[in-house]
């Protein structure tokens, strides 16, 4: 190991060091293998005379060498006059490493990313796992405590006899104590045991726990382990062959996961039978020749050391199992603390540690940011539920933010997975019911009636993820809930609205009659509206390209209309038909100008294909036309939307 890490000099954050690529080289052919590692592509057209130097960039070390850039500036409004040189240096990387200090080291001031605990299950993981559960039950004033007054119609209770432990389905009701309870989120991944019909009453005698699958045993013992003898699993707890009982006890789910004492949450379990107690692997455990210890000098002066990892791109936005199932998200929206099992780390999410460090067992110290889960996200929504006792009017300037939140949360749901593509509401009506609470406005399978003109301007989010229309019913095409792929809801509409909510309704599915149906399931569902429609064309020679509509009433290239285009599904029926162009109305619903792509059904009844927007840049290109000329074609274009005759429709 060649001794270069007393620096030379630091400019500029970088350090540079008394060796120079040279002496790297040599010192790799001497049989060092992180100098190997630095010198990167040996292609690489650098000078052999360059002197090392290293950059911290967050938690990655970079190695390369400094190269100076020269630019010129000037002092003087005028720009031929006043100039002056600056030289600025940047570091030229040739090769990254992951950067993590020992908690106890004197380098963890500098350095936040700690090494894996690779035993979730030992002693010192449950420890800190019940002083996290302490803390927050003890100082976290933010996090709000069970209600005591709500137990769910059964629960697991976890009982010690002759030394051992027996477990039995415990039946509650009125008269029972209120004792804290948990509740497991996790990933069913296929069959597993269940109650039903059949076993509840032996169930209820006993659950014999050698037929169980992993992760339902690991939840048990960790229940046990930070004390308490109670937790809630749907697939014990919900007789799973009862039609009415299933809708029961999911209509009773945001009272389930917000009155658990915890939620155990299994994000690193792709299935029931793999477990999250398990050891987790060695960082690096595959490329252990790439894993360096290097003395490390700190920002006070003081000595301390790092390990290096060869760089690690794929965990630092890690997407666990679990984080990809749909109904996994009202689970954690609605659950004040959550103590999940991840790939890299045990982690301890409240309402009180957004700001608050050392709630991870190792790696890093921060929350996760990618399109399927935001927990900084979630415990905002689910503190800006919980803090309001008293309903908003939709004029309060407060009413926008839970708005907001609600469409967030409905854009990360929709980038989730269900089994079942039927339970797109249903899987989403726990987080409905808060939000209903609060915004005491009617909701219309899965937008708010107070709102409903700028929802319906709701778009796929991603055409690569465009997936078929549903053979089965899912909800009214004017819902999001109707289609399966990720969808995005507009907070404000781009301009004044240009249509007249007359009247709209739903009809809950019957599975919900046994209680509030209203946040669930529907069987239909209309808007009747007075707007402004002008018939149009989908041009079918690019199948679900962006720009494809055109107007009937001109048949040359001046037909082509300036509209940005996203249709919300694969139409199967579109796709078979042997013809050219679709007949499509546009419905213009903002002064944008932007509106929904319908599809007749009769002569009032429309249902939604897509959405389009109008925007001067999707004119169709056209050799020496002058700005003037194209700004007036994009006019015409849009005084033709306006023109379109005033009509009461249906949308179904």
């Amino acid at each position: 190991m060649p001794d270069f890490y007393d620096p030379l000099d630091v400019l500029f954050g970088i350090v540079l060091f008394d060796f120079s690529l040279a002496d790297v080289r040599k010192a790799a052919g001497e049989g060092c293998y992180l100098c190997e590692c630095i010198l990167g592509d040996p292609q690489s057209n650098i000078e052999e005379s360059s002197l090392l130097a290293a950059e911290v960039v967050g938690d990655v070390l970079k190695f390369g060498v400094l190269e100076a850039r020269t630019d010129l500036a000037s002092t003087n409004p005028d720009a031929s006059k006043g100039k002056i040189e600056l030289r600025a240096f940047e570091l030229r990387s040739v090769f990254s490493f992951q950067i993590i200090a020992a908690a106890d080291d004197n380098a963890a001031n500098d350095v936040c990313t700690r090494p894996v605990n690779i035993s979730p299950a030992s002693e010192d993981s449950f420890s800190l796992a019940r002083h996290w559960l302490e803390t927050c039950q003890a100082t976290h004033q933010k996090c709000p405590k069970p209600k005591g007054d709500f137990l769910p119609t059964r629960l697991i209770v976890i009982l010690q006899k002759f030394g051992r432990r027996r477990l039995q389905l415990h039946q509650t009701s009125s008269e029972d104590t209120v004792k804290p309870y948990a509740a497991l989120s996790y990933c069913w991944g296929g069959e597993q045991h269940v109650t039903t019909t059949k076993t509840l009453h032996r169930h209820m005698s006993v659950i014999n726990e050698q037929d169980l699958p992993a992760t339902v045993r690991d939840a048990v013992l960790v229940t046990e382990t930070l004390g308490m003898n109670q937790i809630w699993i749907d697939a014990l707890c919900i007789i799973q062959d009862d039609a009415y009982d299933k809708a029961l006890e999911i209509a009773s789910m945001p009272s389930v996961y917000s009155e658990a004492t915890v939620t155990i949450a299994a994000s690193r379990a792709n299935g029931v039978h793999e477990g999250f107690l398990q050891n987790r692997p060695a960082m690096a455990n595959k490329t252990p020749e790439l894993v360096f210890q290097l003395p490390y000098r700190c920002r006070n002066g003081e000595d301390g050391s790092v390990v290096l990892l060869p760089p690690l791109p794929p965990i630092k936005n890690c997407t666990e199992p679990l984080d990809r199932r749909a109904w996994a998200l009202q689970e954690r929206f609605l659950s004040p603390r959550v103590l999940e099992y991840g790939s890299l780390q045990t982690r301890w999410i409240c309402q009180q540690n957004v700001a608050v460090k050392n709630t991870v067992d190792g790696w890093k110290d921060e929350f996760v940011r990618n399109t399927k889960r935001s927990d900084r996200l979630f415990t905002t929504a689910l503190h800006a539920v919980l803090s309001k006792t008293d309903a908003l009017a939709p004029d309060d300037p407060s009413y926008e933010r839970p708005v907001a939140l609600w469409h967030s949360l409905v854009r990360t749901y929709t980038h989730r997975n269900l089994t079942l593509p039927t339970d797109r509401l249903p899987a989403i009506s726990g987080i409905a019911t808060q939000f209903g609470r609060i915004l005491r406005d009617d909701y219309l399978a899965g937008l708010w009636k107070s709102r409903l003109a700028t929802e319906l301007l709701w778009s796929v989010d991603s055409l690569e993820e465009l997936t078929p229309r549903p053979l089965v019913y899912q909800g009214p095409t004017w819902s999001w809930a109707a289609v399966n792929s990720p969808v995005y809801l507009p907070t404000r509409a781009g301009g004044d609205i240009c249509i007249e909510i007359l009247g709209c309704q739903t009809r809950k599915s019957a599975k919900y009659t046994v209680s509030d149906g209203r946040y669930g399931a529907v069987e239909s569902g209309i808007v009747v509206l007075r707007g402004r429609l002008q018939p149009a064309e989908w041009a079918l020679s690019n199948k679900f390209s962006r720009e494809r509509i055109r107007r009937r009433d001109v048949g040359d290239v001046n037909g082509t209309l300036p509209a940005f285009t996203t249709f919300d599904a694969l139409e199967e029926d579109f796709v078979m038909m042997d013809i050219d162009v679709i007949p499509i109305f546009l419905l213009k619903v903002s002064s944008r100008p932007e509106g929904l792509i319908l599809r007749p059904k009769s002569n009032t009844e429309y249902s939604r294909v897509g959405h389009f927007e109008f925007d001067e840049a999707h004119l169709d290109l056209r050799l020496e036309e002058t700005k003037e000329s194209r700004s007036q074609r994009y006019k015409m274009h849009s005084d033709w939307l306006d023109s379109g005759a005033e009509q009461i429709i249906t949308l179904v």
